[in-house]
């Protein structure tokens, strides 16, 4: 063997043992339970819990940090909340909700050498029982035959009065008419199921007035009637606006009943409009509610302004015309801001004693802004 042979066979054998212990060096990095006391060998690995019992809107939620074995020593740790801006830095921070839903929260720990170690979980923050259930009706407030007005009336409240609801809208409402016997027909059914009544005139009719009938049961703090006129020809309509107190700590809702043109898709675009510019000048959660004939223009416009529908998504709003085997949906329910309220369900009544419509209840859950 000549001595070139030689120096060729050491250099590949030396080339050999370096990446045989360069090899074996990269395993030990790579083995995370390797001698977890020498620093040199180990980098952060973190984790966190927190506490389950207490994910739910005004509730603080402890978090912990932790190591896990053979992880370098932690220097600082960060938070971050997916609803906050703001970084949170220590070991065990407490954080508190204050709307329901899906939130992600990151935690990232740094050691002395400045390598950085994350983890993030997911939670579904829960709503606690703080919520106000209301209930909201919507009917027609003409008798069959348009005959017999007095004992309709009657009839009429006894059904509110079995039902209960928070808020009723009386569509197509008389007002001490010729037709209607000369009652007060709101104030009548306000008085008969202690509601507080409003009556929203749209029209002289039959030396009365015709129009929208609004009912709460929550003191009612401001009141008012406005109109709402078609594009072209047809009928002016009006809306009942009530602003209500909820409950004693000032917590205030803003209710509105009207029923839109049901003969001129652009009368009701028009009208909802005109609608939403009158109740979009307080800042306060709004329910509307009444003849908005399941109008998709109509409804598209109220989304834009926040509003959902009242209506479960799966099976659709309920359908309350005609009266026998219904096939349509002519009153529709809304509420906004969605987050501040959860939707429970929407049914007709069983009774059939109208003349155009079932009546249609909705029911939610409002929980006001935490203080």
């Amino acid at each position: 063997m000549n001595k070139t042979t030689k120096r060729n066979l050491f250099i590949g054998f030396a080339v050999l043992v370096l990446f045989g212990v360069l090899g074996i060096t990269s395993c030990m990095k790579k083995d995370k339970n390797i001698d977890p006391a020498n620093k040199a060998f180990s980098w952060p690995e973190i984790d966190f819990s927190y506490d389950t019992s207490s994910l739910k809107i005004g509730e603080d939620i402890e978090f912990k940090a932790e190591t896990k074995e053979g992880s370098s020593e932690i220097v600082k740790w960060e938070w971050t909340f997916s609803d906050a801006s703001d970084v949170v830095t220590g070991e065990h921070p407490a954080y508190t909700y204050t709307k329901p839903g899906s939130y992600k929260v990151s935690l990232t720990g740094t050691d002395a050498a400045g390598i950085t170690d994350q983890v993030s979980k997911d939670l579904t923050i829960m709503r606690n029982d703080t919520g106000i259930l209301i209930k909201v009706m919507s009917t027609v407030l003409q008798p069959p035959g348009r005959k017999d007005y007095a004992q309709f009336y009657k009839n009429l409240a006894d059904i509110i009065n079995n039902y209960e609801p928070d808020f009723v809208v009386l569509r197509q409402a008389d007002n001490n008419t010729g037709r209607n016997g000369k009652i007060l027909a709101t104030e009548e059914i306000g008085n008969a199921t202690g509601m507080r009544p409003l009556f929203a005139k749209q029209q002289d009719y039959s030396g009365g007035g015709y129009g929208t009938g609004v009912l709460s049961r929550f003191p009612v703090l401001d009141a008012r009637v406005e109109l709402l006129p078609p594009a072209g020809s047809g009928e002016t309509k009006s809306v009942g606006i009530q602003t209500v107190q909820l409950d004693d700590k000032g917590h205030k809702l803003v209710f509105a009943g009207t029923e839109l043109d049901v003969n001129n898709a652009d009368n009701r675009i028009t009208q909802v409009n005109e609608m939403l510019d009158h109740v979009g000048k307080v800042d306060l959660p709004i329910i509307a509610a009444g003849g908005f004939y399941n109008d998709e223009e109509v409804i598209e416009a109220l989304k834009a302004e926040g509003f959902e529908l009242g209506c479960s998504q799966s099976d659709g709003c309920p359908y309350d015309n005609p009266v026998t085997d219904p096939t349509k949906t002519y009153q529709n329910i809304f509420y906004q801001p969605a987050d501040d309220f959860l939707f429970l369900k929407t049914y007709v009544l069983p009774e059939d004693n109208y003349l155009n419509s079932l009546a249609v209840i909705a029911e939610f859950r409002y929980y006001p802004p935490l203080d």
